[in-house]
């Protein structure tokens, strides 16, 4: 007697909309089994129902007829989408099984042409388990077991018909949740994860995140977000997400949830539509920048730096100086969404020079007092309350001004780390780097090492167990000491005091020096450095940067544990151009080939963003993100998150009350520490 097959439970869990009618590109929309969308009228709360109505009639029909209702796919893309498709993801789960499946429709004429669709079985954390459907060059191909390269695959080229449609035919080869146990070991069920969420507290689409056509963002990938969602004025109640009532319910929804949304990307997809900006608003505005030795002069920096902290619970601490008093040093708290939970007040008179965190949510801040030249560590619980304050102290010199280079806290293997400028008692400016363990207790790793130190970097290595401090020094240590400053002077980029040479560079000995640290990258062992500096070879002495013949390019070297450096790559070569302000971040796109590198830099006012391969080769890019996206001078902006991300955080200028954190997705997942 054949066992009756058993019966499977289906549950929409999440709907991701890109240009679809009024969704430009909003969040992802998590479902439970009841669900209120709440927004103004013309906000855009039936757009979710008419995107699952269209593919429900297409699954049933075809693309056209489903589009012929809104005349055509030409009314069925967002007024601001230049490119002419819209595309719909959809997570679902099905018994023990959770599905992500992604359609990508373009408009011909009217006409609706399929020209992508995914659809993947995933692991309880979200990282794929099988593929069944993926598209390469505007052909879909379906992978009955689930196994790209086993054998049976076919294509599909119907352009109007979805290949999910085939894949349900396959008969004895594939069935939605019932999928045989596999020997792979799953990942850890994130705390986010839709099947086993809460449903007694229904998720909320506000008209921030779903906004209408007559309202569009100066941006298309950019949401505001507050401490407040925004209070309800027209409600939609949906049951089973496929039908609705016309109810106007008043409700005020001022909590958050602060899960974290694990945005499915696909591998292909590029950079442009993985970049994702929030604005999120800051009661008092940001502190103006110094003016500080750059490119063989100086240059201003505009806004005081700000500093992006990844936190183990998904959030991020975003740290940087308000006007208040004076200078005094902030630090928002975002959850895992970016949206802000709470700014706190760290110390009024005192600078930001450095933040840096924890595992288990406890973080310290590099903080400064202008007046009296004295500079603190001091540590933090995750809820903002100060746990132990220890001031740094050198016997024959201190951070009187960060006119001239830079600080940068880090904190690795039980201990942070302030790397920072010093002025000596007797007029000589250089730099020092202090241990301070998670009781407070100082040590010196030096007092006094590059000088004159113009711009630095410090990073720890967790594969290494190490920190790699970098400095770029207009002087020492490359310079001899007997030398005559005016015809012998020359600088360099240095790692470890001078335990590592990167490359040499013009230098003065007089604050003038050709080249600029952007920021350092972990890889599986040592790290990526990026900066800026002259490819023509060093010269020596007082006059030897010509800016009518040399200029600034983006360079990578990778230095290893022991503080070797390998050959610099070039990213740029612009004979005319000066670029600045580097960054570079590890990047670990779900369903990559391994570690690359996401590398930004700034060309004369154009925002360039870059993958790189961990050798340097150039993948895709660079981009310009001008209209999307910005980073800070001087900050040593990005970081990867836990589920691989890359974000950073920037104001537009001094004075502004609008933090704005960019991410780049990976379309990966992580497991959320518990604080």
């Amino acid at each position: 007697m054949t066992e009756p097959t058993p019966e499977v439970s289906f549950m929409l869990t999440e709907v991701s909309l890109k240009r679809f009618k009024a969704a430009f590109q909003p969040k992802p929309i998590r479902l439970r089994s009841f669900n209120v969308i709440i927004g103004r009228n013309g906000s855009g709360k039936s757009t979710l129902l008419e995107a699952l109505q269209w593919l429900d009639t297409t699954i049933r029909r075809d693309a056209r007829e489903a589009s012929d209702r809104y005349f055509g796919t030409g009314d069925l893309i967002n007024l601001r989408a230049i490119e002419p498709y819209f595309q719909l993801e959809l997570k679902w789960a099905a018994g023990p099984d959770s599905w992500r499946y992604r359609v990508k429709v373009r408009d011909e004429g009217g006409v609706p042409h399929v020209v992508e669709e995914y659809l993947a079985l995933l692991y309880p954390g979200g990282r794929k388990k099988r593929e069944y459907i993926s598209s390469e060059s505007e052909t879909r191909w379906v992978y009955p077991d689930g196994d790209p390269s086993a054998a049976g695959c076919f294509p599909v080229r119907e352009s109007d018909r979805l290949a999910i449609l085939t894949l349900l035919g396959c008969s004895g080869r594939f069935k939605l949740g019932a999928q045989p146990d596999e020997e792979d070991t799953p990942e850890v069920s994130t705390a986010n994860d839709a099947t086993t969420t809460d449903a007694s507290e229904p998720d909320t689409l506000s008209d921030t995140s779903m906004p209408s056509d007559t309202n569009a963002q100066d941006s298309s990938t950019t949401r505001d977000v507050t401490t407040q969602d925004v209070t309800a004025q027209d409600t939609t109640t949906a049951q089973d997400t496929t039908t609705a009532q016309d109810t106007t319910t008043a409700q005020d929804t001022t909590t958050q949830d602060t899960n974290p949304v694990d945005v499915f990307v696909p591998p292909s997809t590029p950079l442009a539509d993985r970049l994702d900006v929030t604005n999120v608003t800051v009661a008092d505005g940001v502190a103006s920048g110094v003016s500080v030795w750059r490119i063989w002069g100086q240059g201003s920096l505009d806004v005081a730096p700000v500093f992006t902290m990844p936190m183990a619970n998904c959030g991020t601490l975003v740290g940087y100086s308000a006007n208040a008093g004076g200078k005094s040093a902030r630090v928002a708290k975002l959850d895992a969404n970016d949206a802000l939970v709470e700014v706190f007040a760290l110390d009024a008179g005192h600078e930001l020079r450095g933040l840096a965190a924890e595992p288990d949510g406890h973080f310290a801040a590099l903080l400064w007092e202008q007046s009296s030249g004295r500079i603190w560590v001091k540590r933090y619980s995750f809820d903002g309350a100060e746990v132990w304050a220890t001031e740094l102290l050198n016997a024959d010199n201190h951070p009187d001004d960060f006119n001239i280079g830079d600080s940068r806290l880090t904190y690795g293997g039980g201990r942070y780390g302030a790397y920072y400028h010093t002025h000596s008692d007797s007029g000589h400016e250089g730099d020092t780097l202090k241990w301070v363990t998670t009781a407070g207790a100082e040590s010196t790793g030096w007092s006094w090492g590059c000088s004159h130190s113009m711009s630095v970097v410090l990073s720890y290595s967790e594969a290494d167990s190490t920190f790699m401090p970098a400095c770029v020094t207009d002087c020492f240590p490359g310079t001899p000491g007997s030398a005559d400053f005016i015809t012998e002077s020359q600088g360099g980029i240095y790692v470890n005091h001078s335990a590592g040479h990167v490359m040499d560079l013009d230098g003065g000995c007089n604050g003038s020096v050709a080249g600029e640290l952007g920021s350092a990258a972990p890889l599986p062992t040592g790290w990526s450095l990026s900066f800026n500096g002259h490819q023509a070879p060093m010269t020596l002495g007082q006059a030897s940067y010509n800016f009518s013949t040399m200029n600034q390019d983006i360079g990578l070297a990778s230095v290893s544990a022991s503080y070797s450096s390998g050959a610099v790559v070039w990213l740029t070569d612009t004979p005319n151009l000066d670029e600045a302000d580097s960054s570079v971040a590890r990047w670990e796109p779900e369903g990559g080939s391994g570690v690359e590198l996401l590398v930004g830099w700034n060309e004369q006012g154009a925002y360039k963003l870059a993958r790189v391969s961990e050798g340097g080769a150039l993948l895709e890019g660079p981009i310009n993100v001008t209209a999307t996206a910005k980073w800070g001078r001087r900050d040593d902006p990005f970081r990867q998150h836990s589920n691989g991300d890359v974000l950073w955080s920037w104001f537009d200028g001094s004075g502004s009350t609008t933090l704005r954190v960019a991410r780049v997705r990976s379309g990966s997942s992580a497991t959320c520490a518990g604080f």
